[in-house]
């Protein structure tokens, strides 16, 4: 739970809204926490079936909008950590005449031989 909802540096969004759209809530922070025995035939119901359903609209477009967002945001992270990866890395410098262990890979896969020197 600790991971889902901790907002991420790559993606500057915690887990649970690129998932959801929402902040995440425990129920202690609800307002009006709906009661377990609540009925769903009950009038009052009806009527916010239409403000759920709006509701659902909003947070639907809201979600792709945040996991376009995430990946803009991810992508400019890879792209800064491959620019620090290649300050550090450099690739292997060989000359002419230089001596270089060459392994023959496909002599390990044979069958056979496999106490041999290698």
């Amino acid at each position: 739970m600790g991971y889902r909802w901790k907002v991420q540096c790559s993606t500057k969004f915690t887990p649970f809204q690129l998932m959801f759209g929402v902040e995440p809530r425990f129920p202690y922070m609800l307002d009006n926490p709906i009661a377990a025995d609540a009925v769903v035939d009950d009038p009052i119901w009806a009527e916010e079936a239409e403000e759920v359903e709006k509701r659902m609209q909003e947070i639907e477009s809201r979600v792709k909008d945040k996991r376009q967002e995430g990946l803009q945001n991810l992508e400019q992270a890879q792209e800064k950590q491959k620019v620090a990866y290649d300050l550090k890395r450099s690739g292997p410098a060989y000359n002419v005449g230089d001596k270089v262990l060459k392994r023959n890979v496909r002599k390990d896969t044979r069958m056979g031989g496999k106490l041999d020197e290698r």
